[in-house]
């Protein structure tokens, strides 16, 4: 049996034997010996993730407009129309010159204003020589009442300038006269004229894509003849403004105004004005407007009125 000793004591003998061990260990140990060979390559990691994508680059700058294209070749023309014929020439008479025979007209019978005195009845005997008579008057008149307002070199046409763009609703909405006591029509005549066969008879060759856009025009919005608004110049597309390079000699545009009893033309508050103060006999909006367009698209513009 060991004595008891104290835990200093037994501390130190532990301590004293663990070196031991550990000489007489180093003691025994041999010389370190080669490396041996390298073991085989482990296997293949797993693949990192994708990394997050960059964001994106700035636009780049437009590019520059590119050239307009040639122009197309002008089409051919058409051939021209036959002239027409010649106004007959009325010399300037009186029914007393009929009367006392000093003048007569070739293939009219005068017995009858001769036989009445000229106080009742025309100076023919059939509908067709009254007619024909009429019209020859008719012609006179015209002549001399039409007035010239003002002409910056569009007036005369010459010879060869025969293809026009006719426009204005009145164009295609004849007014012969004004309404009630003053009125007049060709209901009972032989021949009966409007713009287009007006221009035709001189030999003109009119715009028939402008000619069947007022046409349309003027039966869809119905109304009464001299009293229609004009056709907004919106109206005109390209459809219509691609027609004009072959009818360019000039742009004829033609007005109107009608009235009659208990139908005055307003002198304020005008339909198709937006002045207030505008009276009837004022342009329209949409007539200067197309007045306006005439002039951006033709040399010439002549206005009937």
């Amino acid at each position: 049996m060991f004595k008891k000793t104290s835990k200093s004591k037994l501390l130190y003998v532990v301590m004293a034997f663990m070196l031991a061990m550990a000489l007489l260990l180093t003691s025994c140990a041999g010389a370190t010996g080669p490396a041996g060979p390298a073991g085989p390559q482990g296997p293949q990691g797993v693949a990192g993730k994708d990394g997050t994508n960059g964001k994106d680059g700035k636009d780049g700058v437009n590019g520059k407009d590119g050239k307009d294209g040639v122009d197309g070749k002008d089409g051919v023309d058409g051939k021209d129309g036959k002239d027409g014929k010649d106004a007959v020439a009325v010399p300037e008479i009186t029914v007393q010159d009929i009367i006392d025979e000093k003048y007569t007209i070739p293939g009219v019978d005068t017995s009858l204003l001769k036989k009445n005195g000229g106080k009742f009845y025309p100076a023919t005997a059939t509908k067709a020589e009254a007619d024909a008579l009429a019209d020859l008057i008719n012609r006179q008149i015209n002549d001399e009442g039409q007035v010239l307002l003002h002409n910056n070199g569009a007036l005369p046409l010459a010879s060869y300038e025969k293809r026009i763009t006719l426009m204005g609703i009145a164009s295609q909405d004849i007014v012969v006269s004004g309404g009630g006591s003053g009125s007049a029509g060709q209901n009972n005549q032989s021949t009966r004229y409007d713009w287009n066969s007006a221009f035709a008879e001189e030999g003109f060759s009119l715009n028939p894509t402008i000619v069947t856009k007022y046409t349309d025009y003027k039966a869809n919005i119905g109304g009464y003849t001299g009293l229609r608004i004009e056709m907004p110049v919106s109206a005109l597309g390209e459809t219509e403004t691609a027609t004009y390079k072959a009818y360019r000699d000039a742009a004829v545009i033609v007005l109107y105004r009608w009235s009659t009893e208990n139908a005055d033309l307003a002198t304020y508050n005008a339909k198709g004005h937006s002045d207030p103060t505008d009276t009837e006999l004022d342009l329209q909006d949409n007539e200067k407007d197309l007045i306006r367009h005439a002039n951006q698209h033709f040399d010439k513009v002549i206005v009937l009125i």
